[in-house]
């Protein structure tokens, strides 16, 4: 056999999802939401990283186009500890729709709740693992439905805060397409999205969009295709379903991102949950002592 090697090299999924999600062009931002959260920037123009934003690098994932990285440590596994401590169903599905409708039923701000999205640390702006989640507002009429929509919140204002690091920089975001599955599964989470984001969401009609992403990617390094705009063009996305901000949850929401950013900018919180930590760890060291004397 004969012929020219191609030689390719691998991409994380988040990034590779790119190209099957529409995502080729200057001025995007994809939110990859699962476990976790990645977001993902593509720009034309090197610009130097904003403060906060965790790295960028050229064909990162689209090729002639510098790929801007930032992400939330807990996302989707937030709410499924919630829903898997305090469930409401037979199994965690019926949990989810349960809580899911009871939710969408709440105003901004009914639940007297703000929370912050620390459960497994912070990534951005502050890439401190030892940071941990905070329910502020109880009292003794809050219920588990107040609880539940109080940490969809707190994701979304955590994806805010990536967004405002964006835009603090200078860099243009044009359009937002949210994808992975909590995108494909909670509709109601994207709807609080776009209402804290304060600007229209896109999700995509796909299905394993990482996994036709990957293909895209091969695509074009076998040069079956002529770059990743033709495999998006043939392979990815065709129909996107948007998500419109609604004017009237945008004073309540604005409101409680100022709670958000005022507790998470606050250094008494962050000195006090490493305090504990600290706590915890001696605790376990002395357990550790006990066992093996």
């Amino acid at each position: 056999i004969s012929g020219r090697a191609i030689v390719a090299v691998a991409v994380i999924d988040s990034h590779v999802v790119l190209p099957a999600v529409g995502a080729v062009s200057s001025g995007c931002l994809v939110g990859a939401l699962g476990t976790s959260a990645v977001y993902l920037f593509l720009n034309e123009q090197f610009r130097p990283l904003p403060p906060g934003i965790e790295g960028v690098a050229k064909d990162g994932s689209v090729r002639d186009l510098w790929c801007y990285e930032a992400g939330q440590a807990g996302f989707g596994d937030t709410l499924a500890w919630f829903v898997k401590a305090f469930p409401r169903g037979a199994d965690e599905a019926e949990s989810f729709r349960i809580y899911n409708r009871e939710a969408a039923g709440l105003e901004p701000g009914a639940n007297h709740l703000v929370a912050l999205d620390w459960w497994n640390g912070n990534r951005v702006p502050l890439a401190d693992s030892d940071l941990s989640g905070l329910l502020l507002g109880l009292t003794t009429e809050t219920t588990g439905v107040g609880i539940y929509r109080a940490l969809i919140e707190s994701l979304c204002f955590g994806a805010r805060t990536v967004v405002d690091l964006f835009e603090a920089g200078d860099f243009g975001i044009n359009r937002i397409i949210l994808t992975s599955g909590l995108a494909q599964n909670n509709p109601l989470l994207v709807q609080i999205m776009a209402d804290v984001l304060g600007r229209v969401v896109e999700v995509p009609s796909i299905a394993h969009a990482t996994a036709v992403g990957a293909a895209v990617h091969g695509a074009v390094a076998a040069e079956l295709v002529n770059g990743f705009a033709e495999g998006t063009a043939r392979f990815g996305a065709r129909t996107f379903t948007p998500y419109h901000p609604r004017r009237e949850n945008a004073a309540a929401y604005r409101s409680l991102y100022e709670n958000y950013r005022q507790l998470s900018d606050s250094r008494t919180v962050r000195n006090a949950m490493h305090d504990l930590n600290r706590a915890a760890s001696l605790f376990r060291s002395e357990e550790e002592t006990k066992s093996v004397a």
